[in-house]
């Protein structure tokens, strides 16, 4: 399970979580915003000075300069500063900050003025992968899935769950289950064998058990695709949600919804990062070709998540292991001080992983704090970052934070239908 162009989901119920991309865990088109240029003011001898520039605007998502220095008059005013046009960044993947304008240089009395600084672009998806504001920092909604094709959405940060239905009322490890859920290209797309979407978490279209007759264990949405993985190697993209490719690279499956994450930058570029249910860790620039990692191969993890160019891998023993060129190397972290892991996210600068000692934190993936333990954690836990708020599902019901110290219980969701995967996405 690890928003408008990026988000995340997570596993429970039958051992693990799956980190989704809030909308963490999704994947991401990468527009980036831009300051427009700006005219140049010209002086009128001793006269007056030139009038000034107005900054010229850029399409959104490139990065533009700032304005052109107005030039002063040679003894009357100076001429305006050219004004840079702040560009702003649509929804997808960290797109770069603009520059701001130039400023101008006055004649002997004034002085320009800089442009505006270009906003930097949001991620979307399940998860927040990097760090700094996010999209996932909005309202929006929660959406869980799981056993017998359960779903539930929660509009007010996971303390009430509505809409809560299901495909059978006793599922099992079946083609009924749902073990994945992410959101990209304007809706929720949850996964198992059966392929279900959904504008609003609300209203759902079954599309049946999908063309490969194989199940989903965990999804994301970044650059324009969905990519998935799940059973006996299986790994395969589509542009809809719908009709998906395969890239099998061999047999082993993987269950985890939070077994897969999008890192959009790395020392070595962006890359996607999977782990199997053998906790073998893979890595694909591109999503389509994969490469198995052969570093710390002796550390085995199940749950990975991404942000601040890292990739943090750990598994249910509370290791840790990290990556900062997308996946390819990793390096073995301090232990995590507590029962963990069954669940990571990266949110508000931090990866947080959580189990049933508690939620623990890092900026990096090597060193970890503890919080406060809770009774109220299940033994398998599944965490999702939304609206600054931290949701973590379990077998005893969703427990809410917003500072990973005080947490507490959402509304009572009974059903035999445990759930296995989450996700957050920031309203349209």
């Amino acid at each position: 399970m690890t928003c408008p162009s990026a988000w995340a989901a997570w596993l429970v119920g039958s051992a693990v979580a799956v980190l989704l991309g809030g909308c963490t865990g999704g994947k991401i088109e990468a527009p980036q915003a831009g300051a427009g240029t700006g005219g140049s003011g010209a002086g009128l001898g001793s006269g007056i000075g030139g009038a000034v520039g107005t900054g010229g605007t850029v399409p959104t998502g490139s990065v533009g300069t700032g304005g052109n220095v107005g030039a002063g008059g040679n003894v009357g005013i100076g001429g305006g500063a050219g004004a840079g046009v702040a560009g702003s960044g649509t929804s997808g993947r960290g797109g770069t900050t603009g520059r701001g304008g130039g400023s101008g240089t006055g004649g002997r009395t004034s002085s320009g003025t800089g442009g505006t600084s270009g906003t930097a672009a949001s991620d979307g998806g399940s998860v927040a992968y990097d760090g700094g504001p996010s999209s996932n920092d909005g309202p929006g909604i929660f959406v869980a899935v799981g056993y017998g094709g359960r779903r539930a959405r929660s509009l007010d940060d996971g303390l009430t769950w509505v809409d809560d239905v299901a495909l059978e009322s006793n599922g099992g490890d079946d083609k009924d289950l749902l073990r994945a859920v992410t959101y990209g290209n304007g809706q929720y797309v949850a996964l198992g064998y059966h392929v279900l979407t959904s504008p609003d978490g609300q209203t759902w279209q079954d599309y049946g058990v999908n063309a490969l007759d194989q199940w989903f264990g965990a999804a994301v949405f970044a650059n324009g695709q969905f990519v998935a993985q799940g059973g006996y190697g299986m790994r395969v993209t589509s542009p809809d949600g719908l009709t998906w490719t395969h890239h099998d690279i061999d047999t082993s499956a993987a269950h985890q919804a939070d077994g897969l994450a999008y890192v959009p930058s790395s020392s070595a570029g962006a890359s996607f990062v999977a782990a199997n249910d053998s906790g073998a860790r893979s890595y694909s620039r591109d999503g389509s070709t994969w490469t198995y990692s052969t570093s710390q191969t002796s550390i085995a993890t199940t749950h990975v998540a991404a942000g601040n160019g890292l990739a943090v891998a750990v598994n249910d023993s509370a290791q840790a292991v990290v990556s900062s060129d997308g996946g390819a190397t990793w390096s073995s972290a301090i232990a995590i001080p507590g029962n963990c892991c069954t669940g990571i996210t990266f949110a508000q600068g931090h990866f947080t992983a959580v189990g049933s000692g508690g939620a623990f934190t890092s900026s990096d993936g090597m060193t970890w704090t503890t919080h406060a333990p809770t009774s109220s954690f299940s033994p398998y836990s599944i965490v999702v970052y939304g609206h600054g708020t931290y949701v973590v599902m379990g077998n005893k019901g969703p427990i809410r934070s917003t500072d990973l110290s005080s947490w507490t219980s959402g509304s009572t969701m009974s059903s035999s239908n445990n759930f296995q995967a989450i996700v957050f996405a920031p309203n349209p």
